[in-house]
């Protein structure tokens, strides 16, 4: 992600949240400290810039709160921008060395859990945060404890993940109904969004963007109900052949080479590729995540709706899917009553406005065009779906779990036989 203001401001600042907290109690909150002396910095490591940027109402209230703050306690927020592929190998380089990268480092949980807690790399927040408290998530609670222990922390990751934009142009000109009517019947499916797609493919428009790359697979999968894995009793265990699992797989194959109503990426496209297309009205729906708003609010010609993931083959609940994040203190740490200090003003400092709501909703306003979108996105907000974690290193994910959607995608396996077909390296990667 390369900029946090606007949209990302609004919809990624409980993401935030997701990464730091604290004791809620007055007890827990550090006294005041003299203005005199040098100020204690914070580095905040991530692979976006968190610093808040004036512009929008929640945007300016968070550079309030950070001065205020700062001044309050006597230090000084650092926001440390890396690579997302450099950050664990960068945080486990500084453990061995016996330093730390930064004080608190945001990372995809499954990035360093539960590895990096059996190696002993994390500082187990349990010693610090009392994690009974309400206002921890107790779902991402669960996801980093191991063996009794906490090793990273949020609260209430409430936002919305990923959506299908619509351009209302093109399905006003085509007599296409509103898809607000099938979300209110609850008809909004993956079958009669394939079939719209379809309708709306010409030669220089596509129905939707392409949805062979692992990302848009795993979104088919979940609004199935399905998933690569899941825990049973706090084990790793295949799922790859259930049902919604290989429902999904099947469905991006017809969408993108069957039906063809998919845009293929070209090689070497950039990374937003399918956004600027569906910008430029190259494409009638697009499938994507929530930083996109913005820029479809400002630089678009054409309207655009928000729908959400539509549900899947016997599915009658919609999917907010949501990759968590969290952030990480190095168990290194030199100065651990440093940190006591510390987590509270982290806390202090992400903790929602108790108007979140309203605020959330004014700004929902500002980026979209119509009153059902926003009515979309609050409905979104209030749940969430995350994937389950994995125990095992990213290297097997690619050569096991990607290779095998690809032979699906193709067409050299069926679905079924392709997962059957990694099922024992996919067991062997995720029990280790």
């Amino acid at each position: 992600m390369k900029k946090i203001n606007s949209i990302i401001a609004l919809l990624l600042t409980v993401v935030m949240l997701a990464g730091c907290g604290g004791k809620a109690s007055d007890e827990s909150n550090p006294e005041v400290t003299s203005n005199s002396g040098d100020a204690d910095v914070i580095e905040i490591v991530s692979w976006w810039d968190e610093t808040p940027v004036s512009g929008d109402e929640l945007n300016d209230r968070m550079v309030k709160r950070q001065a205020d703050i700062e001044k309050k306690y006597n230090v000084k927020f650092k926001f440390t921008v890396l690579p997302a592929d450099e950050i664990t190998t960068r945080f486990t380089a500084a453990i061995l060395a016996g330093d730390t990268l930064g004080d608190f480092v945001n990372m995809r949980h499954f990035w360093a859990f539960p590895e990096y807690a059996q190696k002993g790399f994390l500082l187990n927040m349990s010693d610090y945060l009392d994690f009974s408290d309400p206002a921890f998530n107790k779902d991402d609670t669960e996801r980093a404890t191991y063996d009794n222990n906490v090793y990273g922390f949020s609260m209430n990751p409430l936002r919305v993940g990923y959506v299908i934009y619509f351009n209302k142009a093109i399905f006003e000109k085509n007599g296409i109904e509103s898809p607000y009517k099938m979300y209110d019947n609850g008809q909004w499916n993956w079958n009669n969004v394939f079939s719209i797609a379809k309708k709306l493919t010409s030669n220089n428009v596509w129905g939707i963007n392409s949805l062979d790359t692992y990302d848009m697979v795993e979104l088919l999968v979940a609004s199935n109900g399905g998933s690569f894995a899941e825990y049973v009793n706090g084990k790793a265990k295949s799922n790859l052949t259930h049902t919604g699992t290989i429902k999904g797989i099947e469905m991006a194959r017809q969408a993108t080479y069957v039906d063809k109503i998919c845009e293929p990426y070209p090689t070497g496209s950039d990374y937003d590729y399918a956004a600027k297309q569906f910008q430029a009205g190259h494409l009638a729906m697009f499938l994507g995540g929530t930083d996109s708003m913005d820029d479809f609010k400002q630089q678009m010609n054409d309207k655009f709706g928000v729908m959400p993931l539509p549900l899947g083959e016997g599915q009658t609940d919609y999917v907010n899917y949501i990759r968590e994040r969290h952030f990480k203190v190095a168990a290194s740490t030199s100065d651990k009553e440093r940190m006591k200090k510390l987590l509270p003003i982290m806390y202090e400092y992400y903790k929602p406005f108790d108007d979140y709501s309203e605020i959330e909703k004014r700004n929902f306003e500002i980026y979209t065009w119509d009153e059902e979108s926003v009515n979309i996105l609050e409905d979104l907000v209030k749940t969430q779906y995350v994937p389950e974690c994995y125990n095992f290193p990213d290297p097997y994910w690619n050569i096991v779990v990607v290779q095998g959607i690809n032979k699906a995608l193709k067409g050299e396996m069926t679905a079924t036989a392709a997962m059957k077909s990694i099922e024992d390296a996919w067991t062997a990667a995720i029990s280790k």
